[in-house]
């Protein structure tokens, strides 16, 4: 029956700097096992809600289902931390994209349509991603993004997202449009850290922006190479 406000202020917040990522709690309820915060994340209200699930506790493992609701969106999701492992099951994950543009405005970003996601889920072993499953879908829309000192506004079909992870522990994701037969953004994530991703010329295309007419859209246009840990 431990306070969660009290756990906060007096064991977490003192020993948390949470500053850099720009996330600020506003307030904590509950207890320990059943609670919630108001967070605000990039000046962005967030309601969290957590509740450990006693009845399935197996070994080591504690079971937590976390609901998360602002105005960007919803998620629910279910973790079972260990010692060193934690597993992540994404129930249902929804993001309104448009509801992120006033603060994407400075960058002269605009966003639109809604991220969805189901069953989407991720194994982290000593803070690193070990595996990843599952898909995603944007619904496409109307965007706006710089390109010199002008700003393009580009009306973009729907797309899907699949990530999976190999015998040998590369994680893939790929990204393919609607209608479309090859993805126009692959990523990996090799298990030493190492993150790749690459974009083809389509999605260019597919945003009627211009490239060397002596390529094809199956060529990579923009890669980008970066160890992760």
């Amino acid at each position: 029956m431990l306070p969660a406000g009290l756990l906060w202020q007096k064991a977490l917040e003192p020993n948390l700097n949470l500053r850099p990522d720009q996330v600020r709690v506003n307030a904590v309820s509950g207890s320990l096992w059943d609670g919630q915060a108001l967070i605000a994340v990039q000046s962005v209200p967030v309601l969290l809600h957590w509740d450990v699930q006693f009845s399935q506790v197996r070994g080591l493992e504690l079971p937590i289902d976390i609901e998360v609701e602002s105005h960007v969106g919803q998620l629910q999701a279910s973790l079972s931390v260990g010692a060193a492992d934690v597993l992540i099951d994404v129930d249902s994950l929804r993001v309104d994209l448009s509801a992120l543009s006033p603060q994407l405005k400075r960058r002269r970003i605009t966003l639109d349509g809604e991220v969805f996601a189901k069953g989407l889920s991720a194994q982290l072993s000593d803070q690193k991603l070990v595996s990843a499953s599952g898909r995603f879908n944007w619904s496409g829309g109307n965007i706006a993004y710089p390109v010199g000192r002008n700003n393009h506004e580009r009306n973009m079909p729907a797309f899907s997202g699949q990530i999976s992870t190999r015998d040998d522990g590369l994680i893939e994701l790929g990204v393919v449009d609607q209608g479309g037969s090859l993805n126009v953004i692959e990523g990996s994530l090799l298990p030493d850290g190492v993150g790749q991703l690459q974009v083809r010329r389509r999605l260019l295309d597919l945003a009627n922006e211009p490239w060397s007419s002596n390529s094809t859209e199956q060529d990579v246009v923009f890669k980008v190479k970066k160890s992760i840990y």
